[in-house]
């Protein structure tokens, strides 16, 4: 008896904290509808260049570093220990190196100006997504697809572009061990 008791109890405590109101929004978070399929207001972007971005930074999270990637001449330094240790160098070849400059030129970072979190009707789960990469220039870093909710829409490249970019970085770290310096 006690055995299903517990069981229900769990049961109940799991169903209890799911989040109910999940926003789903496509790429351009634009036509974002809530969970109960009521239409959201269109979320409104600023809008900035990627021109005079010099630097990518991409996280390794499985080798705990991250990669600076220098756009202009595709080198790439990796940090250890938070920032603190120069690691090992690697180096892009031409056709990456111009391949991830096609990306980026012509792109726009888009911020999202409307935060559906400070909604006091909207329940958002405490999930923190970490960016899978940060555009660096002599002023700004900016933290690209990082979360701090459920609820928010991050930061990142307009439209299809974010998804390229995504895919680019996700090539780097798998294939990091082939990227040597000639």
């Amino acid at each position: 008896m006690k055995k299903y008791l517990g069981i229900v109890v769990v049961g109940v405590l799991l169903i209890s904290f799911q989040n109910c109101r999940q926003v789903n929004c496509d790429p351009n978070g634009k036509n974002c509808e809530a969970a109960a399929g009521k239409p959201q207001q269109e979320i409104q972007y600023e809008k900035t260049k990627v021109e005079g971005f010099t630097k990518l930074v991409v996280w390794d999270y499985q080798r705990n570093q991250f990669l600076d990637l220098d756009l202009k001449t595709g080198e790439l330094t990796a940090f250890e220990q938070a920032g603190s240790v120069r690691g090992s160098k690697y180096c892009l070849n031409s056709t990456d190196t111009k391949r991830v400059n096609e990306i980026l030129i012509g792109s726009e970072i888009c911020k999202p100006l409307d935060n559906l979190s400070s909604n006091p009707e909207t329940v958002c789960a405490q999930v923190y997504k970490y960016p899978y990469a940060s555009l660096v220039n002599s002023r700004d870093e900016i933290h690209l697809g990082e979360k701090t909710d459920g609820c928010q829409i991050p930061t990142d490249l307009c439209g299809s572009k974010a998804q390229e970019l995504l895919q680019f970085t996700t090539g780097i770290v798998v294939n990091l061990d082939k990227l040597v310096c000639k």
